[in-house]
């Protein structure tokens, strides 16, 4: 017997694909993309509708757009994330030169405060940062949602 391939009848399975032959009764019939679901379908299922002309709008347009329903937070705030961590960065390294400064100059005591103090604060301060921007984008889903309530709920 064999397995796969196209060594069978036409209608059979592992036999070629054909043109023109109506499908075997009780088979899975095939969509078509874009084609209207079938008669069939459970009632308020409806396919996803394609992309109106405000998700298009870029980025500058967004900037421009008085009525404000192209939102570009979402869309920057990966950017100052990112950002906020350079400067992070920076200032730990800003710390740590500041503690070898004060070990150059003999304040052992003050530096080695410093040095336990920098990292407690440097995690508290990451902490911060990206509970701020958490609450950004959780307010911004929470519109998000709000408005596919509103627009289910409107028909």
């Amino acid at each position: 017997m064999q397995q796969g391939g196209w060594g069978g009848a036409p209608g059979q399975p592992g036999a070629p694909p054909q043109q023109g032959y109506a499908p075997q009764p009780g088979a899975p019939q095939q969509q078509q993309h874009g084609a209207p679901p079938p008669q069939g379908a459970p009632p308020g299922v409806q396919p996803p509708a394609a992309p109106g002309p405000e998700d298009a709008k870029s980025f500058f347009a967004g900037l421009f757009d008085f009525s404000f329903t192209n939102l570009i937070t979402p869309k920057v705030i990966k950017f100052l994330y990112g950002l906020f961590l350079l400067l992070w960065a920076l200032g730990i390294l800003g710390g740590l030169g500041t503690v070898a400064m004060m070990l150059i100059q003999g304040e052992i005591i003050v530096a080695f405060v410093a040095l336990i103090l920098l990292p407690i604060i440097a995690v508290l301060y990451l902490v911060m940062i990206r509970m701020y921007h958490e609450l950004i984008i959780i307010a911004f889903k929470i519109a998000e949602n709000l408005e596919q309530i509103k627009n289910n709920t409107a028909k």
